[in-house]
């Protein structure tokens, strides 16, 4: 007989969020396969392929619609992904916002690490 253990559903905490600037929001939203735009992104930004991101559509306060990049602490298989981003919802923006320049290379995995290590 064999020992089965059940896995409850992980609730992913939100970590911080990154502004996409023009070119990048403009590439992702021309990307009709999303799973391949992610991947893009992901690989641009240097962020592991297995973690949960997310694209929400923001105004911004000078009625500008900005597309922000939001970085969650779970790491995620493909599958689990996308189940879990059909019932994600960002309601509440009470989380770091970043605006990066990017003539510097962004390195979103460095940035984790960082704000793993003060929770």
């Amino acid at each position: 007989m064999a020992i089965v253990k059940i896995k409850k559903p992980q609730r992913p905490n939100i970590l911080f969020g990154i502004v996409l600037n023009n070119l990048e929001s403009n590439l992702y939203n021309a990307i009709a396969n999303k799973r391949l735009a992610n991947e893009i992104l992901k690989e641009s930004l240097n962020i592991n392929n297995r973690r949960l991101i997310q694209i929400v559509e923001v105004v911004s306060s000078n009625d500008e619609v900005l597309d922000l990049l939001v970085i969650y602490d779970l790491l995620v298989s493909e599958n689990e992904e996308m189940k879990l981003l059909s019932s994600l919802k960002v309601e509440e923006f009470n989380f770091n916002i970043f605006n990066f320049n990017r003539k510097e290379k962004v390195d979103i995995e460095n940035m984790v690490e960082g704000f793993n290590i003060y929770r």
